[in-house]
């Protein structure tokens, strides 16, 4: 927003919302393989979930892949957000605008919890809690239960 608007960093407010790690690349994976139009389409259609994965460890993935933590912080590794959301808590979404003015449409989330057994194996969950060590710490995030208790 800076570069294309030419606004200083410092005169706008800095929101973002963070996901379940987990969640996120299941959701990012299924999203993709139903999205002709996506770079990435092509890489997970063609493949597992197990080697999406590792085509993101291994960078072979755009901007948009990457753990959470990288749009989180500056070039100096300086915290450059004024607000974090989670994502499974759209309540306070809302009540951050409405408390600034702003009218606040229910927006319907469309991707529904998965089942995760259907897409991690133990070590491939281990991976992802090692990716995403950012979520895991400071939100509190864990790895999902993958057996049957």
């Amino acid at each position: 927003i800076s570069q294309t608007c030419k606004l200083e960093r410092s005169s706008y407010i800095k929101i973002a919302t963070i996901r379940n790690p987990w969640e996120r690349y299941v959701g990012l994976y299924e999203f993709l393989k139903k999205t002709p139009t996506h770079f990435m389409h092509k890489i997970a259609n063609d493949c597992t979930f197990s080697a999406f994965i590792s085509n993101i460890c291994q960078g072979n993935c755009t901007f948009d892949m990457q753990p959470q933590i990288n749009f989180l912080f500056d070039k100096n590794g300086e915290l450059d957000i004024d607000y974090i959301f989670r994502f499974e808590q759209p309540g306070e979404i809302q009540k951050f605008f409405t408390r600034r003015g702003y009218d606040f449409q229910d927006i319907e989330i469309t991707s529904r919890p998965k089942n995760l057994k259907n897409y991690y194996t133990p070590q491939l969950a281990k991976i992802i809690t090692s990716m995403c060590w950012f979520e895991t710490k400071y939100f509190g995030y864990t790895a999902p239960l993958l057996t049957d208790t």
